[in-house]
């Protein structure tokens, strides 16, 4: 179990509770007994976001890298860059044929970066 601080009267680890949404807001003062030493102390709640950046030549003049989605049923499936998350829909040349082979991709009208898709024999 992790422990979120620390009681400030016995230093014992403290799993702060958030039952119903408790002790989230910012500007309040939040109270908790220590289930260790039986005392209550107050906290306070600090939220801190933090991000990562990749470049994203495809929104720079670049080409998109699109994927088939893995997506069920598949005859929801898209094409989604997995760089930048831009979708689009299938070409028309996807054939969905249930009874024997699900999808079959026609190479020559996909975007160069779905080369990888094979036609299944």
């Amino acid at each position: 179990m992790s422990r979120d601080t620390e009681c400030p009267y016995c230093g014992e680890g403290v799993e702060i509770n958030h039952d119903d949404g408790y002790g989230y807001n910012e500007d309040e003062t939040h109270q908790q007994e220590c289930g260790a030493c039986g005392k209550t102390f107050t906290y306070t709640t600090m939220i801190h976001f933090s991000y990562s950046t990749s470049k994203a030549d495809c929104l720079n003049g670049g080409e998109h890298d699109y994927r088939k989605t893995a997506t069920y049923p598949p005859e929801f499936a898209r094409l989604r860059c997995k760089v930048c998350d831009d979708e689009k829909p299938l070409p028309a040349n996807y054939i969905m044929d249930t009874t024997t082979r699900g999808f079959e991709e026609s190479q020559h009208d996909l975007p160069p970066s779905c080369a990888h898709f094979t036609t299944r024999a």
